[in-house]
């Protein structure tokens, strides 16, 4: 695995940001969903990279796709995310996420990096979306 370079990381997890489309009913494709929430990353590669390294070092294995997927649209609509692809909206309901990620000390170790869990399992999500494991 090639390092990522700060910037990379940064500009991939702040795109990383723009969720959409999550608060679907439960009975929506999941797939679609999926890219709607990964369309907002610029750097699959690196965030799948990241994935693959939280997912490898995590205890008791990997969160699974579809379950990450709801994760994530959950997490979103705490933060009053209206389920509209608004990208600034998603943008801002993600950061206020990895915000009260940080604030509750939830955090993980991925390598190297200090990373929200939000971060951590949107980076998971594009694993499984890269690798085809969808």
């Amino acid at each position: 695995m090639s390092p990522i370079s700060r910037r990379t990381l940064l500009a991939g997890l702040a795109a990383a940001g723009i969720l959409a489309e999550a608060g679907r009913p439960a009975s929506a494709d999941t797939s679609d969903l999926t890219e709607t929430l990964l369309s907002v990353v610029d750097d699959r590669r690196s965030a799948a990279a990241l994935g693959e390294s939280w997912i490898a070092h995590k205890r008791g294995g990997g969160t699974k796709p579809a379950a990450l997927v709801n994760r994530l649209a959950d997490i979103l609509r705490a933060q009053g995310w209206s389920g509209a692809k608004d990208p600034a909206e998603l943008r801002q309901r993600l950061n206020a996420a990895v915000r009260a990620d940080y604030r509750n000390g939830e955090t993980v170790a991925v390598a190297g990096w200090l990373l929200a869990r939000t971060q951590a399992e949107l980076c998971a999500l594009a694993y499984y979306a890269t690798a085809g494991l969808l």
